[in-house]
């Protein structure tokens, strides 16, 4: 299974019921197969990194990624999305991946990103 991912800091028109008290997100997104139209889609799941909160689960087709994107990012978007399911804490399994894996990848985006803002090895 292939994972693409999306580290996003909080933005002031960030949609609240999608972030909680989150100040950063890791977008996991993979693909499945859409059996019902038979075209791909992509499952996305938000992760709170910080505290491996599972966020929610966005079911939709390929080609709705940058609309929803943009609606993580910024609350902006043209179509209503309406499939998005907002877990509770703790989260429920949800599904495509083990939750346990999208925490730990989730966590270890976080750890490249702190580690890169440090310079790497050897830097003072």
């Amino acid at each position: 299974m292939e994972f693409s991912t999306l580290s996003v800091a909080r933005g002031p028109n960030s949609p609240p019921v999608l972030w909680r008290d989150a100040q950063r997100l890791v977008v996991v997104i993979t693909t499945h197969a859409d059996v019902g139209k038979g075209t791909p889609g992509l499952f996305a799941y938000g992760v709170d990194p910080e505290t491996g909160a599972v966020m929610f689960s966005h079911s939709f087709a390929a080609d709705g990624l940058g609309e929803f994107l943009r609606f993580v990012v910024d609350g902006a978007v043209q179509h209503t999305i309406s499939n998005v399911v907002e877990y509770p804490n703790p989260p429920v399994e949800p599904p495509g991946p083990k939750a346990q894996v999208l925490v730990d990848y989730a966590r270890v985006v976080r750890s490249g990103e702190e580690f890169a803002q440090l310079g790497g090895p050897g830097q003072t």
